[in-house]
Order: structure tokens, then C-alpha cells, then sequence
């Protein structure tokens, strides 16, 4: 029996082309039965393909579903530094009209800022916030001038 699609010879009672994998047209047992009911030489499916245990596909394969790209990949965190930097320069901005607080909340807002960046720089892959870091360090400045000037205005005047 001759393959529609490709041409090749196969068996007579084969249901699929040994070569392209096309299903072959069945075998008609009788003329003398009806025309609506064609009587099939082999079970569907075959018992045995050479080589193979399923017929070859007619179709090529797919490709395997996406992988997230976070497995691969890991997300760059903020850093800590940065963000404390940030958060203590802003609190001592706010509360530079109380002495001494705003100092030591400016002064560690101006570390944590600094080292904050340094470690950003050091491993950018795996860290961000460097302009966290930049702000801690502007608004700690801000602050600690701004409480050194209040205590000067507080104590200079009798």
C-alpha cells in the first residue's frame, strides 16, 4: 500500500506510512456491504511499529513550556544601608529644631548612607538603592546643619 503523502510502499495491512507517519487509507473487506460502513483489515491502534513503540508524530515537536525568569535570575533587593540612611536623614531633617536628637539621627542618616552606597557599588548585580543612599546622605547633611544652626541661634542668644 502506497503512502498518500509521501509515496513510500508500505504493508498491505498497515495503518500508518512507516516513514512520514500519514494514516493509510483502510482496506475495504467487501464491495457487497454497504458503502457507509468500510470493514477495516487491522485494529486501531497497531500492536507493533520497527523500532518504535507509537508511530512517528505528523507533526514536529514542541518546545517546553517558559521558565520564570526569577529562577534564573535573581532579583536585585534594595539595600538596608540605603534605605536607613534615608529614613534616619529624613527624621533628622524634620526634627532639626530639637538639639542633640537631630544630630545623632542627621550623623548616622550620613553613615548608613555612605556605607549603604559602598555596598551598592560593590555588588550592583544584587543590590540597588544607590540614590537612597545619595538622599540619606543630602537630608542627614540638611539636618545636621540645620540642628547646628538652631543650637548656635538657641545659645548664642542670652
Amino acid at each position: 500500500m502506497n503512502c498518500p503523502s509521501c509515496g513510500t510502499d508500505n504493508a498491505q495491512d498497515a495503518s500508518f506510512c512507516l516513514n512520514c507517519g500519514a494514516g493509510l487509507v483502510p482496506a475495504v473487506a467487501s464491495q457487497a456491504t454497504s458503502p457507509a460502513s468500510p470493514t477495516f483489515t487491522q485494529s486501531y491502534p497497531p500492536q507493533s511499529y520497527p523500532g518504535q513503540p507509537f508511530p512517528p508524530q505528523p507533526y514536529p515537536p514542541q518546545p517546553p513550556y517558559a521558565i520564570p525568569a526569577q529562577t534564573f535570575y535573581p532579583v536585585p533587593r534594595a539595600d538596608g544601608m540605603c534605605i536607613a540612611g534615608l529614613v534616619l536623614g529624613i527624621v533628622g531633617l524634620l526634627l532639626c529644631w530639637i538639639p542633640f536628637v537631630s544630630q545623632v539621627c542627621a550623623l548616622l542618616g550620613i553613615v548608613f548612607g555612605v556605607l549603604g552606597m559602598r555596598n551598592v557599588q560593590l555588588d550592583p548585580a544584587q543590590r540597588t538603592g544607590y540614590g537612597m543612599g545619595v538622599a540619606g546622605l543630602v537630608t542627614g547633611s540638611l539636618g545636621l546643619v540645620g540642628g547646628i544652626i538652631i543650637i548656635i541661634i538657641v545659645y548664642a542668644l542670652p
